[in-house]
């Protein structure tokens, strides 16, 4: 049986203490995941854009009042996904 791959996740915050605490929140539920960082909305949409199939993002945390990323509206159009918000 083929191990399943680690799940490969975006962290994006413009605060550098809430990206880290996230990513070790993350590593620590699970070891083998692999987090990539952002600091603003323009790197999110590079680092989706430079992905391909086989290192597509099983998730993306999501800090939505980034600069130029102001609130759910502006994100949800810019990423074409469903945003889930407490």
């Amino acid at each position: 049986m083929q191990n399943p791959k680690p799940p490969n996740i975006l962290v994006a915050d413009d605060h550098a203490m809430m990206r880290d605490g996230i990513v070790l929140m993350i590593q620590a539920a699970w070891p083998d995941s692999r987090c990539e960082i952002a600091d603003d909305f323009q790197s999110v949409m590079a680092k989706i854009d430079a992905s391909n199939d086989a290192e597509r993002f099983n998730a993306i945390v999501l800090d939505l009042r980034m600069p130029v990323c102001v609130g759910p509206t502006v994100c949800r159009k810019s990423l074409n996904v469903l945003l889930v918000c407490p």
